[in-house]
């Protein structure tokens, strides 16, 4: 009963629902990878689609619809990565055998039926052109970072910091200090012309 009263406690409100998609970058991929992108001061932010487990209502936003959102005790982890490994990792997210990736800081053009290594195009970081040798402050969580779903480049990063912060605690921050949701804007990935969605 305890629990449940905690949980049931509304902290912010949506002012619609954040919807997610296993196929496309959505609306609440895009919300919490900005939330954690702030968090972590970071220049991109990259989120496995498929850890995001249900879509945050239109209105009331509670810790119960956070906790539904991130069931998983996932940390914070921030790497520091050269674009040529941020490239890779993008690459892997896109192809079809899994969930899109969701990203923030970041914008690129994808085919998700591409060959290896061609699946992505036009990739900016703040609004310029990447630069594969240059080393980005890129945040994540300890599934990733450690190689959850065949995601070896960040395991090659040249630092990683593992953080004692919970993803879910990182977005219940967020919504809190928002207080009003709403849904980022869009467009940071797009399907390449031709490229089946």
């Amino acid at each position: 009963a305890q629990v449940r009263d905690a949980y049931d406690v509304v902290i912010a409100t949506a002012q619609a629902a954040l919807k997610r998609d296993l196929d496309r970058e959505s609306s609440l991929g895009d919300w919490a990878t900005d939330c954690e992108r702030d968090w972590a001061g970071a220049d991109v932010a990259i989120q496995n689609g498929r850890g995001l487990r249900a879509e945050m209502p239109a209105g009331p936003v509670t810790l119960r619809d956070i906790f539904n959102i991130m069931p998983f005790d996932n940390h914070m982890v921030i790497l520091d990565m050269d674009g040529a490994l941020v490239r890779e990792a993008l690459e892997h997210g896109v192809d079809r055998s899994r969930a899109l990736i969701q990203v923030a800081g970041i914008s690129f053009r994808y085919d998700r039926d591409g060959a290896r290594g061609r699946r992505i195009s036009k990739i900016k970081i703040a609004g310029k052109p990447i630069d594969e040798r240059r080393i980005y402050r890129l945040v994540t969580n300890d599934f990733l970072a450690q190689g959850g779903e065949g995601y070896s480049p960040f395991s090659r990063a040249q630092k990683k910091d593992m953080k004692r912060e919970l993803v879910r605690d990182v977005f219940a921050d967020c919504a809190r200090r928002q207080r009003l949701v709403v849904a980022p804007s869009g467009g940071r990935m797009t399907p390449a012309k031709g490229a089946a969605r």
